[in-house]
């Protein structure tokens, strides 16, 4: 294998490289934003159950 054809194969890799690390960051930022969407009924329903306890 030439040179070229080497260079050609790394390039090829490192692009198949950074567009698995594009996919995963896109699931994690998904993953993010659906646990920030449940925060505020999260909140609620422990201020409910942290109510019961005052006097």
């Amino acid at each position: 294998m030439n040179e070229a054809a080497k260079g050609d194969t790394e390039i090829n890799q490192n692009i198949s490289g950074i567009a698995q690390a594009a996919e995963n960051t896109s699931q994690g930022v998904s993953k993010t934003q659906g646990a920030a969407e449940q925060l505020p009924q999260m909140a609620d329903d422990l201020k409910q159950r942290v109510g019961q306890f005052k006097f």
